[in-house]
């Protein structure tokens, strides 16, 4: 995850209907591409995805690696065993849904939040996380602030095509003067990013990728939770074979059951828990000052 984190060129209400047509580039929702059927000949299951320390990284052996890579590769190896699973990587979360939704892929795997508006267009897997999104801010740079209305005035922005939209737009009915940018071609990591370096006042963030930054920003902190918890789920058309729906939630159920999907979930962000904010920045001082000393020691023993 720390190979991620370390690559900067990974890190740098209109109507429903409206909504749904430009969401999927122009096209209606009952005229989108059939969902693509699990061909036995040519033996893949597609995932749809994005690069991101929560979804799907090359680690520093140059091999995938993210929560969702290894719950899709479990998933396909215990369901369908005869095929390969590959990944179609697209630019950014909002590329997610509509590449689905075009036939690309079977299944989006991209730490997707379940929304009312995505609802309208996809059919969601039994969830198999929780998440809380969160203000983020640079506590070097700005004040935490008090209420919302210490924000009207500040730079905010957010990825388009994310669900941090619909929380801001459902705060912004009771708070017309919060007002926020959302930021083309980019990831929730990059913006964190910017937070840090002071280049921008705040964001929203899931609550488990907050913390993942927190590890190696320490002066990211919370203002406050935006919207309610979310539930994080898979996507899949609503054209999709009704089989590889009940595969997939049936998957999650028993990897809920024999604590398969806890391991992994601990494996990822449990670390966001045992470390607090003193042990995060000694252990970032201590890479600079002690690191350096040892460094081909490391190198020998991996040699």
């Amino acid at each position: 995850m720390l190979a991620f984190l370390k690559n900067k060129q990974w890190m740098r209400s209109i109507s429903i209907a409206l909504f749904c047509i430009c969401f999927i580039g122009c096209k209606p929702v009952d005229e989108v591409d059939k969902a693509p059927a699990i061909d036995p000949n040519k033996k893949e299951i597609v995932f749809v995805t994005h690069n991101g320390p929560s979804t799907y990284y090359l680690n520093n052996d140059n091999q995938p690696a993210g929560i969702e890579y290894d719950l899709a590769s479990l998933f396909v190896k215990t369901y369908f065993p005869d095929h390969e699973v590959r990944f179609l990587l697209v630019n950014s979360i909002s590329d997610v849904i509509p590449s689905l939704l075009k036939g690309k892929a079977h299944i989006a795997a991209a730490n997707l939040s379940v929304t009312h508006l995505r609802k309208h267009l996809v059919i969601f897997s039994t969830p198999y996380q929780e998440t809380q999104q969160q203000l983020i801010f640079n506590n070097e740079v700005n004040k935490k602030p008090k209420d919302i209305s210490d924000i009207f005035d500040k730079k905010i922005s957010v990825p388009e095509g994310t669900s941090y939209e619909e929380h801001l737009a459902a705060l912004q009915k009771k708070h017309s003067l919060l007002k926020w940018h959302s930021a083309k071609r980019t990831n929730t990591e990059s913006l964190l990013e910017e937070v840090a370096d002071g280049l921008l006042d705040f964001t929203v963030a899931d609550s488990h990728l907050a913390a993942l930054m927190q590890n190696y920003h320490p002066n990211l902190d919370v203002a406050m939770p935006i919207g309610t918890a979310d539930k994080i789920a898979w996507a899949m058309s609503k054209n999709s074979d009704p089989q590889l729906i009940a595969k997939i939630n049936t998957f999650f159920s028993k990897i809920k059951e024999n604590g398969t999907l806890r391991n992994l979930l601990d494996r990822y962000y449990g670390h966001n828990k045992r470390l607090n904010s003193l042990d995060v920045t000694t252990f970032l001082k201590r890479t600079n000052s002690l690191l350096p000393k040892y460094i081909h020691l490391f190198k020998q023993a991996q040699d």
